[in-house]
């Protein structure tokens, strides 16, 4: 399989992506539920916070990646598959368009070699590239930004206690490429989301999401995290995520171009459900056809640094 971390780090972002630009002081929320709540109190506070917010809108957040620039970035999110995260510097311009709509998401980096706009359908996620990069669809975006939903589908068990007025509930994550088992910490007297772990059918730990530093929005009373950290062990890649600022449900319904795949000049469109961009790893040394997915040898974080 070839070596693809400069898609892989993009599409990461895509999934994990959000908004901050500084360290938000943890704000002291009301114990809302009795001592050893039950699951259906614990996934009923969940749901119900939840279903507060159609829309998340943030203009002041930064994203830090190990060994990169901070990159002040700013996010659209309407689940449960429509969002946009852009990064733009005073001084060199836009440098990263990451989003998704109903049909499919995409992912533009300017200094991708070789330059392209990647895009993949949906429904063609389980037997695209995009499969083999990250192995959890890019909806899981509202999951990690603390918007849980629990189902009775999902065959919940717990809560366990892990310690520190923690508990866990495990349940199993349908998904294209098979079934995946979720396992959520939650504040047990508050009923906030804290960590979140994906793990494979033969149990390895695929992506973690933890969340903390949340914050009650004034007019509608949703609670959302305002420091998210993620990691990808497969991809040794992790992330950091501030937001400064955040406004719940201002989004309009209906925001054709926000939502609407890009075009950039220079940059020709990739579809990562076609196969045959793929290069393959044959050792023959032959070289790439143009617009092809090629290996990228140096770091994932270098498609972030600046200057010429």
């Amino acid at each position: 399989m070839p070596n693809l971390r400069l898609i892989s780090l993009g599409l990461l972002l895509l999934v994990f992506s959000a908004s901050g630009s500084t360290c938000v002081r943890q704000e002291l929320l009301p114990v809302t539920l009795p001592p050893t709540a039950p699951m259906d109190q614990l996934i009923g506070a969940v749901n119900a916070n939840t279903a507060k917010i159609s829309s998340v809108s943030v203009n002041q957040a930064t994203l830090t990646v190990p060994g990169a620039p901070t990159l002040p970035v700013n996010i659209a999110l309407m689940p449960p598959r429509r969002f946009r995260m852009r990064a733009t510097t005073a001084i060199t311009g836009p440098e990263v368009d990451l989003g998704s709509n109903d049909d499919l998401f995409w992912m533009w980096i300017r200094r991708s070699q070789p330059p392209a706009m990647y895009f993949c359908r949906h429904d063609q996620y389980a037997a695209s590239a995009a499969k083999q990069i990250m192995p959890v669809e890019p909806q899981w975006i509202v999951e990690a930004m603390g918007l849980v939903q629990f189902s009775p589908a999902d065959l919940p068990q717990g809560p366990t206690p892990v310690g520190q007025g923690r508990v866990q509930i495990r349940t199993v994550r349908r998904s294209a490429t098979g079934d995946l088992t979720k396992v959520t910490v939650l504040d047990a007297s508050r009923g906030l989301v804290l960590e979140q772990h994906l793990y494979d059918p033969q149990g390895n730990r695929i992506a973690t999401a933890i969340t903390n530093q949340h914050r009650r929005d004034p007019v509608t009373g949703a609670i959302l995290p305002r420091h998210i950290e993620i990691q990808y062990p497969g991809a040794q890649l992790s992330l950091r995520i501030d937001i400064a600022n955040l406004q719940v449900n201002v989004l309009p319904a209906e925001s054709p171009q926000l939502w609407a795949k890009p075009e950039y000049t220079g940059y020709p469109n990739v579809n990562l459900a076609d196969m045959n961009n793929l290069v393959h790893s044959s050792g023959g040394g032959n070289p790439a056809p143009p617009g092809a997915i090629a290996p990228v040898a140096t770091p994932a974080a270098a498609i972030y640094r600046r200057g010429p």
